[in-house]
């Protein structure tokens, strides 16, 4: 059995290293924009520092950009 929910859990983003990361939006805790134009974000057992737009994380969690 498959259960199935229009509403996104996980995304993928880059970090600033180039690596992608898999984070759970269930575990973010805070997000802020850095002066670089990185996004800074803080999840519940570590920190993520991503290039991808403050706005487009922003989007994402409040559920304006899926």
């Amino acid at each position: 059995m498959f259960n199935y929910s229009s509403e996104v859990e996980w995304i993928q983003v880059a970090d600033v290293s180039g690596g992608q990361v898999w984070i759970n939006l269930d575990k973010v805790d805070c997000i802020s924009e850095n002066g670089d134009g990185t996004t800074t974000i803080y999840l519940t057992t570590k920190i993520v520092r991503s290039t991808m737009p403050f706005d487009q994380v922003l989007g994402i969690l409040t559920g304006e950009d899926q």
